[in-house]
């Protein structure tokens, strides 16, 4: 399919985007696409090193050292990453106590207010990015971050909005510790393929938040097998103006 030549990049927490579609970010940023990446709730003090210190510096460092990579390897300054400094759910006083314990989207939904804030904040990121195709995570594993930055960006278009290719992409680890492969629809079924050396290289950029980096790497690769025999990350056209 066609990719604008601009790209928006909706990420629940500091790392999503990368771990999700850090492939696919490389392929587009060599390609001369311009890549934005909006890290929602970047208020954080989550490690899955409890002796960990400066948390909140560590991983913005990483996230910033991830879009470094690319720019460097892809020869391209086109990647622009914000934080929008909304506290994660640990910081709003949910309970995780480790990366895969974590609150599901059904179990808070007293958070309106925090909802509403962010649709306001989504109209005018898609306001200011009318060219731009749009990246949204699908809320695969349920997280109530991933769950309140899916809806509140449905709540934000337009009724009968159809303007901007808009994808949803798998969210990683939620995808490949299912114990069935998230089924798309062929007709919807957009496949980035990408290089595993770089994704791998990404990966292994945030310590803070992976327990065994090489399994996690062999099972992003082990996942991608499921449906495609190239490298790959799959994301679903939810809307589009190409046909």
């Amino acid at each position: 399919m066609t990719i604008n030549k601009s790209v928006l990049i909706m990420s629940p927490h500091i790392d999503d985007a990368f771990l999700s579609l850090g492939g696919t970010i490389h392929l587009l940023s060599s390609k001369g696409v311009d890549i934005k990446v909006v890290n929602v709730f970047s208020k954080t003090n989550f490690s899955i090193k409890p002796s960990m210190t400066d948390i909140q510096r560590i991983r913005r460092n990483e996230e910033m050292l991830n879009a470094n990579l690319v720019r460097n390897i892809s020869s391209n300054n086109n990647i622009d990453v914000e934080f929008l400094g909304i506290p994660d759910a640990v910081m709003r006083g949910h309970k995780v106590n480790d990366v895969l314990d974590y609150p599901r989207g059904n179990t808070h939904m007293e958070e309106y207010s925090l909802k509403t804030e962010l649709v306001s904040i989504i109209k005018n990121l898609i306001k200011t990015n009318k060219k731009s195709t749009i990246f949204i995570p699908l809320g695969i594993g349920n997280h109530i971050d991933h769950v309140i930055l899916r809806d509140a960006f449905f709540e934000s278009m337009p009724t009968g909005y159809n303007k901007q290719v808009i994808l949803g992409y798998e969210e990683q680890p939620y995808s490949f510790i299912r114990s069935t492969t998230v089924e798309i629809p062929k007709e919807k079924e957009v496949l980035f393929t990408i290089d595993p050396k770089v994704k791998a290289a990404i990966v292994r950029n945030y310590s803070s938040q992976i327990h065994e980096v090489e399994k996690f790497i062999k099972s992003l690769e082990e996942y991608s097998e499921r449906f495609s025999d190239r490298p790959c990350e799959r994301c679903i056209r939810i809307s589009t103006t190409n046909k």
